[in-house]
């Protein structure tokens, strides 16, 4: 695997974009991973750091001078060149090869530039930490703190590109995962500080932060100070050091786990120090020295993560001075900052953004016991909402309390706790419950691995694993709601428990539906009216995951099925809401809509390798009254498409009596496209009201321009 990054330093940006960088490609490069970098040579740029490191580094042309300073979020100019320019300058640098992945990272660069890009490179991914411009992009990483999360990336990315948001994700060095797990118990007491504010420090805080130390008040505390390599005050820095007692000086390290593993109290800049210090539990005094660190800072204190001084429009000692003396004679809030640090960052996240970029295979992953440093992981996957809702008690965990239970299952010879790995990377974890003769199961997966099937290989290879251990019955108690855990399981052989109602035939069900249909939210209605009565049913996204059974349903599903999967059921069954042979092919609800229809037949046909071209089992119509918009048609095409699954359940094998072959002259419907969204300002809203029916607000909303600009347009029915 080839991964190319765009990324660069220089006094004015500052190093913490290619800092990071070099991390993922670090940790990349260790599974594998060739990796290049396509720099610029600004002032400051680190270049030589790259190549000292063994790097290979393909450097553009330094900027022409600027005629006069800009301003410092001036990001565009931050660049030194256009973006047409840069872009085929960084075509030129790939050499004609195409990477797997190309990753940028630099305010200077957007969709203009992407575009270009796009023909040269397999998949893009962008860091930004800003939501303020377009992307074109298949993943985009902002591993900054915010409660908006996904939603402000909603226009400036394409729909299908991934979204990762949060300090989990941050790109940490390995050391500080390291470091925390021998991290020596905080106390609360301020005895050593850390000083250290990036690689340029272009205001020179770190005077301004000694002068403060320097008064009688902290005389007795030891202070370490981190002067960056771009840092243009080193002589006056070296000076004030040497003036003050308990102070030492370092020049730029590799990383500063070691530091900060030491210290009990941190002053410094916003930006991506800020995650390697929660990583460590070290409480922190963070100032915002620009106007993007800001808005981040005032979210990570309004959520009282850290304690913010805006020096932005202030720099006076004495604010920093007072503000060091409180955090000093309140040793309670140091410890609630550290611990809730600490549960917010564990330092893992090039290692999950590397498993994203190039994945673990299914047959290499393994069954680790858990310790006792694994508890703030525990913790964070048991209070994930979608855990939380399938949990027989859906209730919040607190830390105090899940402190107790890990502590007591890790000493209970009766529980056993594995953790999931892939590589080096805690991807989940299962536990065993010994009662009696049997051991209740439970698992659940880290959010960003779910999806790859790889919950029945966990259940699988703990079960193998509690097996060598002793022979013993398994058991999972599973909500009725969560048919996800309920198809693993049944996959797996496990028996049910269920109320079997009527004397019908129990017959084996697999649905596969794609993994991103909205019809996701209406099929556990019939998974479990099926359950109920006696059916196994096997609920999938993933072709692989499908078993030989009775009948396969594939409800909203787009793939294309091979003759070796169809070969696996007795029937294979396909819902389509148009009158076959006419309207074949994809969204014929939608098409037929935007026709002007109102009565829309919804057929049931089997399967076969050429689409939508099986006989037809039964055919049920949709009658609508024209007012209905996009959650009344899916909620009415749901119900009958369920109509006839269950009646072919219910009356097979007479149900195949009614089957006939399709006649007449076919026709195909296209698949929809998000431009078949627009509307024109130009008409009326009668004129384009069907349009608006179908739209979907979140997915594909309507949208028109109109004097030069972008509009969205969201349609909700209010009587």
């Amino acid at each position: 695997m080839k991964i190319v990054f765009r990324v660069d330093a220089s006094n004015r940006m500052g190093t913490g974009h290619l800092m990071r960088c070099l991390t993922l490609a670090e940790t990349l490069r260790e599974r594998g991973a060739e990796t290049h970098f396509v720099c610029r040579a600004h002032p400051g740029n680190l270049i030589e750091m790259l190549q000292r490191q063994a790097i290979a580094v393909t450097v553009l042309p330094a900027p022409r001078a600027p005629k006069n300073e800009r301003h410092a979020a001036d990001y565009a100019a931050w660049l030194g060149v256009t973006q047409v320019e840069d872009a085929k300058q960084t075509i030129e640098a790939l050499g004609g090869e195409m990477p797997d992945w190309l990753i940028v990272d630099h305010y200077g660069l957007d969709a203009a530039w992407e575009k270009m890009l796009r023909p040269h490179v397999s998949q893009l991914m962008v860091i930004d930490d800003f939501a303020d411009r377009r992307h074109d992009c298949d993943l985009l990483l902002n591993q900054n703190y915010t409660d908006a999360g996904d939603e402000r990336y909603q226009g400036l990315v394409p729909e299908n590109c991934r979204i990762l948001t949060g300090p989990r994700f941050a790109l940490l060095k390995p050391e500080y995962a390291l470091y925390r797990r021998t991290l020596r118990p905080r106390d609360g007491r301020v005895r050593r500080v850390l000083v250290f504010f990036g690689g340029a420090d272009r205001r020179n805080m770190t005077a301004l932060t000694l002068e403060a130390l320097s008064a009688q008040d902290f005389a007795h505390l030891e202070v370490d100070v981190v002067i960056g390599a771009n840092n243009q005050h080193r002589a006056s820095l070296e000076r004030q050091i040497n003036a003050r007692p308990l102070t030492k000086q370092y020049g730029p390290r590799p990383h500063l786990a070691d530091l900060m593993a030491q210290a009990d109290l941190a002053i410094g800049a916003g930006g991506s120090t800020t995650w390697e210090r929660m990583c460590l539990g070290l409480p922190s005094l963070v100032m915002s020295l620009s106007e993007n660190q800001r808005p981040i800072c005032e979210a990570l204190q309004q959520s009282d993560l850290i304690q913010h001084l805006d020096v932005v429009s202030s720099d006076r000692v004495t604010d920093l001075a007072e503000m060091i003396k409180e955090l000093k004679g309140n040793p309670g809030r140091l410890l609630t900052l550290s611990k809730q640090n600490q549960l917010l960052v564990d330092g893992l996240g090039a290692l999950r953004i590397a498993e994203l970029l190039d994945p673990t295979p299914a047959d290499t992953l393994r069954l680790r016991p858990a310790r006792e440093h694994d508890k703030e992981l525990y913790f964070n996957w048991a209070n994930d909402p979608e855990v939380r809702k399938q949990s027989i008690q859906s209730e919040p965990i607190s830390w105090e309390h899940h402190q107790v239970w890990f502590t007591g299952k890790l000493s209970d010879f009766k529980s056993r706790l594995f953790v999931l790995m892939a590589g080096s990377l805690p991807v989940g974890q299962i536990r065993f419950d010994q009662r009696e003769e049997e051991a209740l199961i439970d698992y659940s997966l880290d959010p960003f691995v779910r999806g790859r099937g790889w919950g029945a290989q966990l259940i699988a290879m703990g079960s193998a694993m509690m097996r060598q251990i002793a022979p013993i019955r398994l058991r999972a108690d599973v909500k009725v709601e969560n048919c996800a855990s309920r198809a693993v399981f049944i996959r797996l052989g496990f028996a049910q428990a269920h109320y079997e109602k009527g004397g019908g035939t129990s017959r084996s069900i697999a649905i596969l539906s794609d993994r991103s249909s909205w019809l996701n939210a209406h099929l556990p209605e019939l998974v479990l009216n099926w359950l109920s009565e006696g059916h196994r049913v096997l609920w999938t996204h993933d072709l692989r995951d499908l078993r030989p059974g009775d009948f396969c349903f594939y409800l909203s599903c787009g793939k294309i099925v091979p003759a070796d999967v169809l070969k696996l059921y007795k029937h294979n069954l396909v819902v389509h809401e148009s009158d076959l042979p006419k309207g074949k092919g994809w969204s014929p609800l939608t098409w037929q809509i935007l026709e002007g229809k109102n009565r829309i037949p919804v057929t049931l046909l089997e399967a076969e390798e050429r689409v939508d071209s099986g006989v037809i089992y039964a055919r049920t119509w949709l009658e609508f009254g024209g007012h209905e918009l996009i959650e009344e048609l899916r909620k009415a095409q749901a119900g009958a498409t369920f109509s006839l699954c269950k009646r072919f359940v219910d009356e097979y094998p007479e149900f195949l009596n009614e089957a006939r072959r399709q006649h007449g002259e076919e026709s195909f419907y296209s698949c929809r496209r998000p431009s078949d969204s627009r509307l024109d300002p130009k008409q009326s809203i009668e004129d384009q009201f069907n349009l608006l029916r179908v739209v979907d607000n979140e997915r594909y909303p309507a949208h028109f321009s109109y004097r030069g600009s972008e509009y969205r347009l969201s349609i909700k029915k209010i009587c």
